[in-house]
């Protein structure tokens, strides 16, 4: 498996992965959690998925197993910020405006979405390896715009899952059931810093594990 990360600004360096990205998030999103998110019969796409996003995908081979999108928690792009700045300003329904319940500066924090694996990736090792990627291409990405902090408002067990990996993740945000696919959810926080093992993989120019 190997890591790619781009904006809009330089995705055309990747083919179609960024288009084989929001087919994964459809199949995920729609088909399997029922979320009412915008969509058409191939592809999910939403308001956020603008110039202020940076993203983070793992090839297995040139098929794509994985991703996750990432932005300033303050970016601003037309009337919308950025996905969690409008939850807390109780612009989208179905997330609650009061989660965060700890420490939060959104001018140093950038949040993560749509954060998905294939189905395709079976096993823990392998399912762990795709993850290791994913988080490392975001916190390399945000930490070079000078962020301190990824945000993300996820199932709680992703907490034990990035520990395992190294990273030092808090909650700090209350938990709530999801209406739409009956999953609990939190706001989980930690520093935007690359992994031990991304550090040995980048020191040779290349972001990839086998």
């Amino acid at each position: 498996m190997r890591n790619i990360c781009f904006s809009m600004a330089t995705m055309h360096e990747h083919g179609n992965a960024f288009y084989e990205f929001l087919r994964l998030r459809k199949r995920l999103f729609v088909d399997t959690l029922n979320w009412d998110i915008p969509h058409n019969d191939i592809v999910e796409m939403d308001e956020y998925d603008n110039p202020a996003a940076f993203y983070s995908l793992v090839l297995d081979g040139e098929r794509l197993v994985g991703g996750a999108r990432t932005m300033p928690v303050n970016a601003v792009w037309g009337t919308k910020t950025s996905m969690f700045q409008d939850a807390m300003l109780g612009k989208i329904e179905g997330i609650p405006s009061d989660l965060v319940t700890g420490s939060f500066d959104p001018e140093i924090s950038w949040e993560c979405t749509r954060l998905i694996i294939d189905d395709s990736v079976t096993g823990a090792d392998a399912r762990k390896t795709c993850l290791n990627l994913i988080v490392d291409g975001l916190a390399q990405m945000a930490s070079d715009q000078g962020a301190k902090v990824l945000v993300s408002l996820s199932p709680p067990p992703l907490q034990r899952a990035l520990r395992g990996l190294g990273h030092d993740v808090s909650q700090i945000g209350r938990t709530y059931r999801c209406e739409s696919d009956g999953r609990n959810y939190c706001l989980l926080s930690m520093p935007a810093l690359v992994s031990d093992a991304a550090k040995r993989a980048n020191s040779g120019g290349l972001r990839a594990a086998s």
